[in-house]
């Protein structure tokens, strides 16, 4: 069996690969504003909708009532978890994974943090239930693109 490693998808974000990697088929979708791109529903309810339009290098996702939509993005890594759109844009860096599973996870931080602000999570989660249910990251890159880290 082959494993999947991370890898980066080419510049036009390869919807085969992008498929692959998310197990969800990819549908041509076409925006006024951003032109043509394509759309994956993710996760077994499906969910969550990540649509990529290369050409404007946009990428937006719906889900839970939430829409997100990033631009400047680049190429894509991917991972044997997801997808990671990761930006510096004017003194910010922005990191967005979409988990196979469906799960989204976005870090938006100055460019010159050397680390997210950990204290952060308490406001979110309670501290017991962060203690009890989320696992310690080893390293800076595990607390990023970890789908649970938070």
């Amino acid at each position: 069996m082959c494993e999947k490693t991370s890898r980066t998808a080419s510049e036009k974000w390869d919807a085969d690969e992008l498929s692959t990697t998310l197990h969800a088929p990819a549908a041509a979708v076409s925006h006024g504003e951003h032109g043509d791109g394509q759309l994956f529903l993710v996760g077994e309810q499906q969910a969550t909708m990540l649509e990529v339009y290369p050409a404007q290098g946009i990428v937006r996702v719906t889900g839970g009532g939430i829409e997100l939509t990033l631009s400047h993005q680049g190429s894509a890594q991917l991972k044997p978890e997801g997808v990671i759109f990761r930006q510096q844009y004017d003194g910010t860096t922005t990191r967005l994974l979409v988990a196979s599973n469906g799960e989204v996870l976005l870090g938006i931080s100055p460019s010159h943090f050397a680390e997210p602000l950990e204290g952060l999570k308490a406001g979110f989660v309670g501290k017991e239930e962060v203690r009890s249910t989320t696992p310690t990251p080893k390293t800076r890159q595990e607390r990023f693109y970890s789908p649970t880290a938070l």
